[in-house]
């Protein structure tokens, strides 16, 4: 049996932090896995999407989260955002379900690199 415990962790938006980590000039890719949270962190970047030439992260064809929205959700979030999906790929077969689940999604911001 594991053991469970708790941890007390610091929140900040990705907005407060971005280029603390990076210069404007850098090209930033951005991977996102935090299972179910994505929309949630695209928009802690606020007006800095806009800096970003490329966002990746895991979409899901049916919900898997609570209130998690599906990849159609996301891909259109994404569109208003100025991103178009570059790359699909596949997660695992859910054989039970005669399904997949979720994908990995590739996308690329229009304004940076179109």
């Amino acid at each position: 049996m594991q053991k469970r415990s708790e941890e007390i962790v610091e929140i900040k938006r990705l907005d407060s932090i971005l280029f603390k980590l990076s210069k404007p000039s850098d090209s930033v890719f951005l991977k996102i896995d935090t299972q179910g949270y994505e929309k949630q962190i695209l928009e802690g970047l606020g007006e800095l999407i806009k800096d970003i030439k490329l966002i990746y992260f895991e979409a899901s064809l049916v919900q898997v989260y609570k209130d998690e929205p599906t990849i159609s959700g996301m891909i259109d979030y994404m569109k208003t955002k100025g991103f178009i999906p570059i790359s699909v790929e596949l997660e695992e077969w859910v054989e039970k379900k005669m399904q997949y689940l979720q994908v990995d999604i590739l996308f690329r911001n229009n304004a940076l690199c179109g």
